[in-house]
């Protein structure tokens, strides 16, 4: 639950008229399908995985009604998150629905400038009326019905009627990116200089729900700052949930100083990792963090890919890990959201999150072997690529 001294009257901009959250893949999907088959304008997905499996082939037909319906329909996905994409893209033949596919695996694509730089974005627009954004791709792994208890657990968010123009350019500018034969290291952006010099999050004017793509430099610069900039102002708490976490120099010491000051710093990731590396060089980071009193746990009961911070009131819910791949490499998109009702739904699911986690104590971390600390030092080495 919210603290007492934070609850009060806020000028914040109630921009969005219907904010959603899912914590389980099924529960995206039925809303998901419920919207795509309501659409009768445009639909823009944008998924850096989509499997051609049950739970995809359930997504692909819903869109291909779509189009048949009249509605433009536009596909994006990654070349190595969705390999190999020929599977998917033959569902999407001889329909009207436009399919591509940003940076294409092939023999003679892995050895160009910018291979390593994907599309990590999970963005759904639909009439323009509608925006999904969070970490769910589209798949099985999230399935109960098809996964059972070895489902992924992860975050997504639906928004209605809220502040798109970020979303719809950031969406024009990726697509068209994608179309070209030669790809460079990243989509330009033609996102206004001065307005995202004048972003502030803690501004009266921000609307409740802010959306914040990275496809740019000067996106890149101001997604880090708008994160620096929640954390250096935390009064409460910093809840950090990241699938890896592998936080640069200036947020460790950030939370570092936060704990020491009293805020509530908290740490959630993957126990089970389907990227090894990555949670090794994680756990290097852990002995100074639980030396200042964060804590940390590792979610134990399956894999942990949720991408969430909640920091005070305000949540973000998006595609970008606390690592460098994401602020460094990877297109990502978030939404920041200014509502009570989903700081309480968030925190309440952040402590069920954490009663199916272990939680790492000091004492007994420092007695894990010599082997397991080599090998996070190793993993730590290569933390800009994992």
């Amino acid at each position: 639950m919210l603290l007492p001294r934070e609850r009060k009257s806020r000028s914040t901009f109630l921009v969005a008229r219907g904010v959603s959250p899912f914590w389980e893949g099924d529960e995206f999907f039925a809303a998901l399908l419920h919207d795509i088959n309501s659409a009768g304008i445009s639909i823009c997905l944008e998924s850096y995985i989509f499997h051609a499996d049950q739970a995809g082939d359930r997504i692909v037909q819903a869109l291909l009604d779509a189009a048949r319906r009249g509605v433009r329909v536009r596909v994006l996905v990654d070349g190595v998150g969705s390999f190999p994409a020929w599977n998917l893209a033959r569902g999407f033949r001889g329909s009207t629905a436009a399919f591509r596919i940003f940076k294409p695996v092939g023999f003679f694509t892995v050895f160009k400038s910018g291979f390593h730089r994907r599309n990590h974005r999970k963005l759904i627009l639909i009439d323009d009326r509608i925006a999904y954004a969070g970490g769910m791709n589209i798949g099985d792994e999230l399935s109960l019905e098809y996964r059972g208890s070895r489902r992924w657990r992860d975050n997504m968010v639906r928004v209605e009627q809220g502040d798109f123009s970020m979303l719809r350019q950031s969406f024009e500018e990726i697509w068209t990116f994608s179309g070209k034969k030669s790809f460079g290291l990243l989509p330009r952006s033609r996102m206004n200089a001065k307005r995202l010099k004048r972003l502030n999050l803690l501004d009266p004017d921000c609307p409740d729900v802010l959306f914040m793509s990275n496809h740019g430099r000067a996106l890149r610069r101001t997604q880090r700052r708008l994160l620096v900039q929640q954390i250096k102002n935390a009064r409460h708490r910093i809840y950090i949930g990241s699938a890896y976490f592998v936080p640069g120099r200036r947020i460790l010491w950030l939370l570092r100083r936060k704990a020491a000051s009293g805020v509530d710093v908290r740490i959630l990731t993957a126990g089970r990792s389907d990227v090894w590396l990555a949670r090794q060089a994680g756990r290097s980071t852990y002995r100074g963090l639980l030396k200042h009193g964060i804590r940390i746990f590792e979610y134990q009961d399956r894999m942990y890919h949720a991408k969430i911070n909640i920091i005070d009131e305000r949540v973000m819910i998006g595609s970008t890990n606390m690592d460098y791949r994401s602020f460094l490499h990877n297109l990502e998109v978030d939404a920041w959201i200014n509502r009570e009702e989903i700081a309480e739904a968030a925190l309440n699911q952040w402590h069920l999150d954490e009663i199916q986690s272990q939680r790492i104590l000091l004492e007994r971390w420092k007695r894990r072997s010599l082997l397991e600390r080599l090998m996070e030092k190793v993993a730590f080495l290569l933390r800009f690529y994992l």
